[in-house]
């Protein structure tokens, strides 16, 4: 393609095929790319609560979120934040889920079970 488009490829040769396969695309952007795609097919979801900074607290939410069969791909656990008092700590959780339903059902239990989530973009 680069050599078509720079004029390198003569006029009247016949035909000539071009192969785009995007093998110079930057590792990091189809990272970001596939994670998006992830994400919008309900594939994957980034969760953000906060839990009392109580020993077992992550732990606890973590194995609620097994129990509900998502897989954890990633946590953050921020004990400093300005939005957290002193005695709370800010989790933040990227999930490996089914579809959308089960976004839901993950996010609708954890809120019954006492779990202010939210889900971020």
């Amino acid at each position: 393609m680069a050599a078509m488009l720079a004029g390198k490829i003569p006029l009247g040769m016949g035909t000539v095929g071009v192969v785009v396969s995007g093998g110079n695309i930057d590792v990091t952007l189809l990272n970001r790319i596939i994670e998006k795609g992830l994400v919008e097919e309900g594939r994957q979801v980034h969760l953000k609560t906060t839990v009392g900074d109580r020993p077992g607290q992550l732990a606890k939410v973590l194995r609620r979120v097994a129990e509900l069969h998502a897989n954890v791909i990633r946590v953050e656990h921020e004990r400093w934040s300005p939005t957290l008092s002193p005695a709370e700590v800010a989790i933040q959780m990227v999930l490996e889920t089914r579809n959308r339903e089960h976004v839901q059902e993950i996010v609708e239990n954890l809120r019954i079970d006492g779990y202010n989530v939210s889900i971020q973009s």
